[in-house]
Parts: C-alpha cells; structure tokens; sequence
C-alpha cells in the first residue's frame, strides 16, 4: 500500500533528522516547465530543504499543468508533493530521487477523455540532478514516471501514468547563515 510507504518512509526521515545535526534549512519559491517530449507546461509552487552534511531532505508544494498540447492549453491541473532525498556528489551537484503524489484539482474534460476516465490521484517516482549555487538559485532536470496505470476502465482508450521531464529554478528566499565554530 503506497499510503503505508510512504508514512514509513516520513517516519524514517524524521528519526534519521532528530538523530543528525541539521546544517542549515532554506526555503523558497520555484518554476519550472514540464516536458513530455512533444508538449510543455508550467509548474511552480514553494520549497523547504533540510540540509546535513551531504544530504538533504527535500518536499516541494507545486500547482503543475499536465498533458497539454502547448502553454496555454493544458489538458489536466494538479496539486504534486514531491518528497525527494538529495545527496550531494561534488560541490553543489546532487543526485535526486524520491516519491510525488499528485492530485488533480481540475474538473474540466481532457479532451478526448472526461473527468470519469482518469484517476484523481497519482503516485509517482522521481529521479534527478541538481546543482544549488552558492549564490541563491538551485537549478535541476528530473524525470517522473507514473506508478501503475492511470485508467479507470471507463474509455476504450487505455490512459496510462504520466512519464515525462522537468526542468526547474529555485531562488532560495531564506537560508541562515552558518554559525562560526
């Protein structure tokens, strides 16, 4: 059950978080433009990163456009919160990986598919790089891959998870400074 998971998973993160000195905590807003490869629409929303020495624990709030067919036609809105770990390789550059649920928030037909086809909520597996600047921007590419098929059985037309990229800026807003030790 991805419900079960995924509260395994906060419990984790929250005893390994008590456990370890936080090295600093920023926040901020981000955009960002998803990508299926044909198409692309707009995403943007807010984070929180908690930071130790190489990783870092990142959630995100994000409004998303999906499944459009340009900028100012977009075919399904969601709510996503991602949940990604980040792991520092060199410098600012890191690794991430990590969970989204996503939860539509549009009432509007699909196009060829109506409101009674598609799931309302979709879970989801993120992978990606990222490089935070020392100056206050991080920037980052992630692939998203839908878990499961995102059909209800009700079209004749198989609706399968979403897959597609995203490519992202973040302006950190708040980040204390280190204290001199």
């Amino acid at each position: 059950n991805m419900t079960k998971s995924l509260l395994l998973l906060l419990a984790i993160l929250a005893s390994f978080s008590t456990s370890a000195q936080v090295k600093s905590v920023e926040l901020g807003p981000r955009t960002g433009i998803n990508m299926d490869g044909e198409y692309g629409a707009l995403t943007y929303g807010v984070y929180v990163q908690v930071n130790w020495d190489k990783l870092s624990l990142h959630p995100e709030v994000n409004y998303s456009n999906l499944l459009g067919d340009d900028f100012n036609n977009t075919d399904a809105v969601y709510v996503t919160l991602p949940i990604l770990m980040k792991y520092k390789i060199w410098k600012g550059l890191s690794l991430q990986a990590g969970p989204q649920v996503a939860f539509d928030v549009d009432n509007n037909s699909y196009g060829i598919f109506n409101q009674t086809d598609r799931k309302a909520t979709e879970f989801s597996v993120i992978t990606g790089i990222g490089y935070d600047f020392s100056f206050p921007v991080n920037l980052s590419y992630r692939y998203l891959s839908g878990i499961g098929n995102n059909d209800l059985g009700n079209s004749s037309i198989n609706i399968e998870s979403s897959r597609y990229s995203q490519i992202s800026i973040e302006i950190r807003l708040y980040r204390p400074k280190k204290n001199a030790e």
